[in-house]
């Protein structure tokens, strides 16, 4: 250390002159020569020695090596440090070179190196010791360049970001500083080399092994969508060949399923380094590394899912999210949507997880491996997947109401109010001990003004620093593992909730928008549709196409001003008459019902059916579609006759098209079941009058009368027995319950979620569907059959009113003989009615009691149907 040349530092420099002076290049640049390493660089690069010449890449012809042999065991070791110290940075060097086997086309697995066969073995045993350091560095480098594109996305590039600043801070530093102990201490030696490098190569081999997953990974995705590319494409022939304008391939792509697919971005970066995280618990130094880069990866994670749920503002430009938006469905089609599109379909979980958790959506990308994770922003991290219904909801939330135009602030947290009585002015009835002059009492107004401006704007600056530190909390991103970052996912799904029910519940009147749906659909007081039976009588026996709609809104608008029933006269304008031209209320279920396995569980009453298909009857049957148009052409207007409600976003969102469905199949039903009573009460006021009041002068004819008679009170039993179940069992007990769970989120907004409210109000609609039987077809079919019977016999009693009075004639004129074909024809008549209602009123009745077995909510209708029945 006194300064002195050892004889290994000697030959060392011998050596390095020697070489040197076949480069005359240097000569001119003796600063090149004050830094050994650029001296190499740039030789390597002037290309003067074979020697020293760069290898080539790929399969070129290699240039043999310079020979150790008979070299100094000290000026090979300084020899080898020279060259690592370039190979530690990814250059080849002179005597470490590029392996033989080394594929520079595959450089996600870094340069491989060998050092020359002749070094001393005791050397070469140290070096390939330290070589796997540089296969990392190289690696890792490759990794970075290659992940720093744009179609990585923003996770990919913080990740790179951290790395990077790793090696600059950690690993290059190193370097530098051996490549100084190389320069000037004497006895730097290739031991001392690896001391200092071994603690840096555990850390790169950390980095490297997590590069390296994430690069076969994406390998497995390439291949998985390779193979699936080509399923799509023979499907996608197969289409074009068939003439369908979009195929599978098209769908996908418009979902967002197969762009980039086979890039490991987003949530899955994010995943992968959590599970290192948390399998290297029992490593610290690894632990803190991974957790280091898991934070600083996740942070651009972090911020989207922050600004999702403080703002519901999706900007996800890679995909990476757990969240995907289709820009396709928006709030203007809620007017014709039919199946829920905008609330359920606009917003969704990439995984394909549902808020209900029973079914999963369509679009979702299989996963990279069988069993294994799902690619990209589909792959929610561990931590998130309990969170990530609430994290959808709250985003959810809080665009319905951005897009009512209500201004989205945060609740910040309330600041403590001072209360120690500082800085109080004096009372007005404090007064001075001695008077003032006007001048000094204007000097004294003036210095008081002056320091109540200070105090003030001391206070305003006081109160501006704890609201700005506020903002600055609000705004402040945790990382993924923070406990704070939960308990802020924690409230902002509490303050978007509590804010959209309370706009729902109490600022757009929810509630009694639902009261005025019970009055108007489910005839809850039926004044005004008897006096509406009364006014259109004549219109409802009119084929549809004859029919005049205008005409029909105002005489129902007439009713509606008569009737005298509780109601709320505000929303009268948002209801209107609709006729179906197209399909009865009978027709439309079946069809529904035919279709429903195909369509999923909510099929119900979507408009799966309303496209012109045949219905499943028709596909067994062989009926023409033909045939369906003519029945429809001659459909009454009374079986195409429904109300239409018309309501605003955001309450359409309750009240949306599909639930407007249900409301109208279930008026439907109860119009038919008033119409069918009121022709049975019709028929029965005729009934009261002469010639039916009184006995017929024939036996055979009086029997005749009665038996008429007779079946019209069954047939009015049977109706008003099955309004009254409809009505009290089914309708009015559900109408509570709900009402009462409406009014307790209306006085709790705290407990309460919107979530629930549409499910309640979906679960009611569903339940008065399934306990009125009109979700099973048998039971859509009695109906059909034997409301029908009933309306068609009512119709019928005009024909049995002239046959009575003509027997009543005939006899009269002394004819007695009633066995001719008049009376014949009346008895056939009448049979035909008798018979068909009677089979199918006993299979009704058979059909309830079997299903009141399994489904208790009959047990009333079989109660009703059993006791009390009419016998004749």
């Amino acid at each position: 250390m006194d300064g002195s040349i050892t004889p290994s530092s000697e030959l060392l420099l011998i050596w390095c002159y020697y070489i040197v002076a076949e480069e005359t290049s240097f000569a001119a640049e003796s600063s090149f020569t004050r830094a050994p390493l650029n001296t190499r660089l740039v030789g390597r690069q002037a290309g003067l020695s074979p020697a020293h010449a760069p290898k080539g890449k790929g399969k070129e012809k290699e240039v043999e090596q310079a020979s150790l042999k008979g070299v100094p065991l000290e000026v090979q070791e300084a020899l080898v440090l020279e060259d690592l110290l370039y190979v530690l940075m990814g250059i080849p060097g002179t005597y470490i070179t590029v392996h033989p086997s080394y594929d520079p086309e595959v450089s996600g697995d870094g340069v491989q190196y060998a050092p020359n066969p002749s070094l001393d073995p005791s050397l070469r045993d140290l070096v390939q010791r330290i070589l796997p350091l540089a296969t990392y560095y190289t690696a890792i480098c490759a990794f970075i360049e290659n992940r720093s594109a744009l179609e990585c996305g923003l996770v990919n590039h913080a990740l790179c970001a951290s790395i990077r600043e790793m090696l600059n801070k950690d690993y290059l530093t190193l370097l530098a500083q051996l490549e100084h102990q190389f320069n000037t201490v004497p006895t730097f030696s290739l031991q001392k080399l690896w001391f200092y490098v071994h603690p840096t190569l555990h850390t790169l081999s950390l980095i490297w092994s997590l590069t390296d997953e994430l690069t076969k990974a994406d390998s497995l995705g390439d291949e998985n969508e390779d193979e699936s590319d080509e399923e799509v494409d023979e499907i996608d022939a197969i289409d074009e060949e068939l003439g369908l304008a979009l195929g599978k391939k098209g769908k996908l792509k418009a979902l967002d399923v197969l762009d980039d697919a086979g890039i490991i971005k987003g949530g899955e970066v994010v995943a992968v380094l959590w599970e290192r995280v948390t399998n290297m618990s029992g490593d610290p130094s690894a632990h803190e590394l991974y957790l280091t880069l898991f934070r600083q990866a996740s942070a651009p994670y972090a911020e989207m899912l922050q600004r999702w749920i403080t703002t519901g503002q999706l900007k996800d430009p890679h995909q990476e999210f757990m969240v995907r938006e289709s820009k396709d469905i928006t709030r203007q089609i809620l007017d014709r949507d039919h199946t829920d599109d905008y609330w359920e379909r606009r917003y969704v979980l990439r995984d394909g997880t549902t808020v209900k958790g029973s079914d999963r959506q369509v679009g979702v990308p299989r996963p990279r491996t069988e069993g294994g994770r799902l690619p990209g922003g589909a792959c929610i991290p561990p931590l998130l997947d309990a969170w990530k219904k609430k994290i959808l909801l709250a985003g959810k939330y809080l665009n319905v109401i951005r897009e009512c135009g209500i201004d989205i602030q945060q609740p910040t947290p309330k600041s403590d109010s001072d209360g120690d009585g500082k800085g109080k002015k004096r009372t007005t009835g404090e007064k001075d001990e001695e008077p003032q002059s006007k001048d000094e009492e204007t000097k004294s107004k003036e210095k008081t003004k002056e320091e109540d401006e200070t105090k003030s704007k001391e206070k305003n600056r006081e109160d501006d620093e704890p609201k700005s530190k506020q903002r600055s909390e609000r705004n402040e991103v945790f990382p993924l593992d923070d406990e704070r970052f939960y308990q802020a996912i924690e409230d902002a799904y509490s303050f978007a909730n509590r804010t959209l029910l309370r706009l729902l519940v109490k600022d757009q009147d929810l509630v009694p928008r639902l009261r005025s749906l019970k009055y108007y659909f489910f005839l809850s007081h039926s004044a005004y549709i008897g006096g509406f039976f009364e006014t259109a009588r004549a219109e409802f026996i009119k084929q549809t196409k004859y029919a005049s709609l205008s005409k029909l809104q105002s005489l129902f608008e007439l009713a509606l001003a008569s009737s005298s029933g509780p109601h709320d006269e505000s929303f009268r304008a948002d209801v209107k008459l609709k006729l179906d031209m197209r399909w009865s209320l009978w027709d439309y279920l079946a069809d529904v019902l035919s279709v429903e396995g195909m369509n999923g569980d909510d099929a119900g009453l979507n408009a799966a059916g309303r496209d012109g298909n045949q219905t499943g009857d028709e596909r067994k049957s062989g009926k023409s579609k033909s045939s369906k148009e003519k029945d429809v052409m001659n459909m009454n207007v009374i079986d195409g006759l429904t109300l239409d409600y018309t309501v605003k976003f955001p309450l359409s969102l309750v009240i949306s098209r599909k639930n407007i469905n249900y409301y109208q199949c279930l008026f439907r039903f109860l119009l038919n079941l008033k119409y069918a009573e009121q022709a049975l009460t019709d028929m029965w006021s005729e009934h009261k009058c002469a010639p039916w009041s009184v006995s017929a002068p024939h036996p055979e004819l009086d029997r005749w009368r009665l038996r008429v008679i007779m079946l019209r009170t069954k047939m009015l039993w049977f109706v008003q027995h099955v309004l009254a179940f409809v009505t009290g069992d089914v309708l009015e007990p559900r109408w509570r319950g709900l009402e009462k769970k409406l009014e307790k989120a209306a006085k709790d907004v705290e407990r309460g979620t919107v979530d629930q409210l549409l499910e309640d109000h979906l679960d009611f609609l569903n339940s008065c569907m399934s306990a009125c039987m009109l979700t099973i077809p048998k039971f859509v079919k009695h109906y059909s059959h034997l409301l029908h019977t009933c309306v068609r016999y009512a119709a019928y009693t005009s024909k049995c009113t002239r046959s009575l009075e003509q027997g009543a004639i005939a006899i009269a004129n002394g004819d007695t003989d009633l066995t001719t074909s008049p009376m014949e024809r009346r008895w056939e008549m009448f049979m035909k009615f008798e018979i068909n209602f009677n089979h199918t009123l006993k299979a009704f009745i058979d059909l309830v009691h079997y299903n009141a077995m399994s489904d208790v909510t009959l047990l009333p209708l079989v109660h009703r149907l059993s006791g009390g029945r009419p016998t004749f």
